[in-house]
């Protein structure tokens, strides 16, 4: 076998070499240029030719928010030689889709020139994976929370109703015993008309906290609604606006 036959040979097979990575394989020179890469890279990242991915910066394949690490690992491999691997999203022929690679990298030095060879195996269904149990891992932390407040607002609201009941019940004893004309009745009806609310308000609370037992019954929506906006008003706090524009008269 002569020089130039061994020479085609040990080129093909290393062509076949890189064609064969279970992913995105790259050379990059000093400038962040390609040099090598396989099909992968080509067509399914950079999505170039070949003539046209010598012209291709290789930092901007990365998602906009990944670029700063990226470069920093790159320089870090370039100047130290050590290995470096990292997880990185890469976009998909210059997005917005990517793909969330697991990448290595490490030096060269060839004639004097040092180069980074890196490559790239595909772990975007892992991530989404990691994403979708921490979004419901998200949704159970809420929804204890929302438990606890529910039993917090239960206690708050039984202890409430138990002081209504007592503030009610002098209220009707000191009105039996006065006359509508009496200026003083006016002011036990403010008290009866202020426990009658706060009662409707524990209401709602102990129907929130789940403690009390739902009946169904025909309801005035407006009316109904109109009821709880004060307690609305106070759940979804100052900084928000509640707006309550009512229906048709008598909707049920």
């Amino acid at each position: 076998m002569t020089l130039s036959h061994y020479a085609e040979r040990s080129s093909a097979i290393t062509r076949h070499i890189i064609e064969s990575i279970p992913g995105t394989f790259y050379m990059l020179d000093s400038q962040g240029k390609y040099v090598r890469w396989n099909a992968f890279q080509r067509d399914v990242i950079v999505g170039e030719t070949d003539e046209g991915m010598a012209t291709v910066d290789a930092i901007l394949t990365f998602h906009p928010d990944d670029r700063a690490e990226a470069l920093e690992g790159i320089q870090r491999i370039m100047m130290n030689g050590v290995e470096h691997v990292a997880e990185g999203r890469v976009l998909l022929h210059g997005g917005p889709d990517y793909l969330w690679l697991l990448m290595t990298g490490h030096r060269v030095i060839i004639d004097g020139e040092p180069f980074l060879i890196g490559t790239g195996v595909d772990i975007t269904a892992r991530k989404k994976a990691e994403e979708e149990s921490m979004r419901l891992e998200q949704q159970l932390v809420q929804s204890q929370k929302m438990e606890v407040v529910g039993k917090l607002a239960g206690g708050i609201a039984h202890d409430f109703n138990n002081m209504l009941a007592v503030i009610l019940g002098h209220a009707e004893m000191l009105s039996d015993g006065l006359d509508r004309e009496d200026a003083r009745y006016s002011h036990l009806e403010a008290i009866l008309d202020a426990t009658q609310r706060l009662d409707n308000l524990t209401r709602q609370l102990l129907a929130f906290a789940r403690s009390q037992v739902v009946l169904p019954k025909v309801l005035d929506f407006d009316e109904s609604i109109d009821g709880t906006l004060g307690l609305l008003g106070r759940l979804i706090g100052e900084d928000k606006e509640l707006r309550w524009q009512p229906g048709a008269e008598g909707a049920r």
